[in-house]
């Protein structure tokens, strides 16, 4: 869409099938839907300005939960800007900010309750982009994320008593990535 001497990308995906990972332990069947919305507004020399919001739910596909998985749902809100610094006709640096908040509920264990979790994170990064053909550019980029999570992982037995269990944890978070894009 056109927006403001900008624009404005909108795309949206679903997966259906086994889950990734959780603390290295297989999902089960699950369903995901990921709609993400990104805008582009031209500044001086080139440059730009690149804000982006993105929703994520997952929800396993049935109540059963086959045996040596985990059981997982969850929502994701993630958004952010950036801003694309062009360095020549064929090079772009693209650094930026951006917040996560995840709300997750886990079942390790069938005989167990589920624990459910709220992350909230924040996060910078870069990226390299490099235009080789017209048709073709090569990405490359690195991130680094705190995060923190608080748990509730329901009734338990803490010294002898029943009682809620809760947990609080906080960790940064680093990450390198490269992709190609095809035009």
């Amino acid at each position: 869409f056109e927006l403001s001497g900008g624009r404005v990308d909108v795309g949206a995906g679903v997966k259906v099938g086994p889950g990734g990972t959780q603390a290295e332990q297989r999902l089960g069947q699950e369903l995901a839907a990921e709609v993400t919305v990104r805008g582009e507004w031209a500044m001086r020399g080139g440059d730009s300005l690149r804000p982006f919001i993105q929703g994520v739910y997952t929800t396993p596909l049935s109540d059963s939960q086959p045996e040596n998985t985990t059981r997982a749902a969850g929502l994701l809100v993630n958004a952010g800007t950036d801003y694309a610094f062009q360095l020549g006709e064929s090079v772009r640096i693209q650094p930026g900010l951006g917040c996560a908040v995840a709300r997750e509920s886990v079942r390790w264990d069938p005989a167990l309750d589920e624990t459910s979790a709220l992350i909230v994170s924040v996060f910078y990064h870069v990226a390299v982009e490099i235009q080789v053909t017209d048709w073709l550019d090569i990405r490359f980029g690195g991130s680094q994320e705190l995060q923190t999570i608080n748990a509730d992982h329901g009734i338990g037995m803490i010294d002898g008593d029943e009682r809620s269990y809760e947990t609080s944890e906080t960790a940064v978070k680093h990450s390198v990535s490269s992709g190609i894009g095809l035009h």
